[in-house]
């Protein structure tokens, strides 16, 4: 038996408890983290809230709590005062119009259920009977098919109209009642009676059949054109109910015109080791299981406070970063200003590493005058133009979107034309690449876009 000796190489890599915390508390969002620091000052006896340290401040801001700010100058950032107006999601906007109506207790109560019923893009996912059965069976409340048809109509008159609808037929229906005239009445009459045909784009057939012209159809298409094609259309409205984002960050600029970001803590009080355990400790000197928890709980403490402000650090580091980057785009909100903007640029800027980049962007959002924005929207790759200078994919995916928009109906472009077109403005891209654009923005191929018009 031989006997040899080797020298290996081992990497490892060595992550500590507070990194781990730290990294934890990083993919938690402002809002959460109300819950994240409830929770650990109720299983952490020697953690307590600091009720001395910045105690003014702490005052002020629950004073103000769940607002949002909102700008009030003509001229925009140009510095000013704030006005503060209450922060409504979408769904509580519905519920403030459902209380202002003209109905009993158990009709708003109805209308209540109906909207928390709604899929993504406002209709509804119930019917009537089912309605019934909840009411009858959850609550011991008898209700008719009348009632709840007489709430829907209700509901479906409020802003933004529609809501609760069975279907596209039933909402374009609904759109057209407001109007009176000769060609919102025909075409009312097909939605109602060629709703097959309407929506395989048979016009040809549906001409044929009221025996009617070209240029009246062509007055239908261009009706039904200006519907909306669902009640939420527009809006952020989520699986099965509303989507809240709640933004973790203010970006405003100053008197002096220069950006200030400012991080929104929700609940995060200033925190500080319990000092009746403190006190208790010193009591209980000699009881050797206790001073082992004692000391196990404030090193607990002891981390978690240092994670959190550790946290605070990171973020306002990073999203300055992010917006000294963007200037442009937060001093108008037009997203053909956006940079070309990667994890790596902001990882080289604020001096953190790329992954913790990454967890920040994919969790955060930012308000801003011109609304909320997810910090993963600002991210882009890009794309080289002619003159050696560089787009962002966002501003590109606007252009083929314009491009269609302006097209030709006669002759619906093609992804090698609309490829051409963006080569001729300087812009540099391949067909596939268009192709995956014009689908992600949810536009159909060229021989789908075709319909009557192109005659």
């Amino acid at each position: 038996m031989v006997l040899k000796t080797a020298i290996k190489q081992k990497i490892e890599v060595k992550i500590f408890p507070q990194q781990m915390l730290l990294a934890k508390l990083l993919s938690f969002s402002e809002k959460e983290m109300d819950r994240v620091i409830t929770e650990e000052l109720e299983k952490n006896p020697f953690l307590d809230i600091d009720n001395d340290v910045n105690k003014k401040d702490f005052e002020k801001y629950f004073a103000t709590e769940g607002v949002i700010m909102k700008y009030k100058k003509k001229s925009l950032w140009e510095g000013g005062d704030f006005e503060p107006i209450s922060q409504e999601n979408f769904l509580e906007k519905i519920f403030a119009q459902i209380d202002n109506l003209d109905l009993s207790f158990v009709e708003k109560d109805i209308a209540r259920y109906v909207v928390n019923n709604l899929d993504e893009k406002g209709f509804l996912l119930i019917d009537i009977d089912f309605v019934i059965n909840y009411f009858f069976s959850m609550r011991q409340i008898n209700v008719s098919p009348d009632t709840v048809r007489f709430v829907l109509k209700k509901v479906q008159k409020i802003n933004p109209i529609g809501l609760a609808t069975k279907n596209t037929r039933e909402f374009f229906l609904l759109q057209l009642e407001k109007n009176n005239d000769d060609v919102s009445t025909f075409s009312k009459k097909i939605i109602e009676n060629n709703f097959a045909d309407f929506s395989r784009g048979n016009w040809v057939k549906i001409a044929k059949f009221y025996k009617v012209s070209t240029d009246k159809i062509n007055d239908v298409v261009a009706c039904l054109k200006k519907l909306k094609p669902y009640p939420t259309y527009g809006l952020n409205f989520s699986e099965s109910t509303v989507t809240t984002v709640n933004p973790d960050f203010f970006v405003f600029k100053n008197k002096n015109g220069d950006f200030e970001v400012k991080l929104k803590a929700y609940f995060s009080p200033p925190l500080r080791i319990n000092n009746l355990y403190k006190e208790q400790m010193k009591k209980e000197a000699t009881n050797e299981d206790f001073l082992s928890f004692a000391k196990e709980k404030i090193v607990s403490a002891k981390n978690f406070i240092a994670a959190i402000e550790k946290r605070r650090e990171v973020l306002l580091k990073t999203v300055r970063s992010i917006v000294d980057f963007q200037k442009e785009y937060f001093s108008c909100g037009d997203i053909s200003f956006l940079r070309p903007m990667t994890l790596k640029d902001v990882s080289a800027l604020a001096d953190i590493d790329i992954s913790t980049v990454s967890r920040i962007a994919n969790s955060k959002y930012i308000e801003t005058i011109w609304g909320i924005v997810g910090i993963k929207e600002l991210f882009s790759g890009f794309f080289l133009k002619k003159d050696g200078g560089e787009v962002n994919a966002k501003f590109v995916m606007n252009k083929i979107r314009e491009i269609i928009l302006r097209e030709n109906k006669k002759k619906p472009l093609s992804d090698k034309k609309i490829v051409n077109i963006l080569t001729k403005e300087g812009i540099v891209i391949s067909r596939r690449t268009v192709t995956k654009y014009r689908e992600k923005i949810g536009i159909a191929e060229s021989r789908i876009r075709k319909n009557l018009n192109a005659r």
